[in-house]
């Protein structure tokens, strides 16, 4: 399934009203401390408040912190956080998995459903 910007942004607004911004930057701190990353080379993007909204940006800002996965040298913006792809294909898995779900779409269940089957 291709994850889209709008998609990906109701996923990270779907995870900080279900989980709570608190817990959400606690499973991004667990899930990104010590991961390992998939390619020598990675790129980078940005994820934007106007995608996720002001909670579930500053979760993942401060989960970024925790686990020493901040990407600080583009320096601190309020309207954004810059991520590795490899570090937001993770996160994205991982959240949709955490979530219960009965709060999912049905587009949502389907990707959760094939990454459990491993399709």
């Amino acid at each position: 399934m291709r994850i889209t910007t709008p998609l990906e942004g109701q996923l990270w607004r779907l995870a900080v009203a279900t989980l709570g911004a608190e817990r959400l930057e606690q499973l991004v701190a667990e899930l990104l401390t010590g991961y390992v990353r998939t390619h020598k080379v990675n790129m980078y993007g940005f994820l934007r408040l106007e995608w996720l909204g002001h909670e579930a940006l500053e979760a993942l800002r401060r989960g970024q912190r925790l686990a020493g996965a901040e990407l600080g040298f583009f320096g601190e913006d309020p309207t954004k956080v810059a991520i590795l792809h490899c570090h937001s294909s993770h996160l994205l898995q991982a959240i949709v998995q955490a979530l219960p779900p009965d709060v999912l779409p049905e587009n949502l269940i389907e990707w959760r459903m094939q990454l459990y089957l491993r399709l």
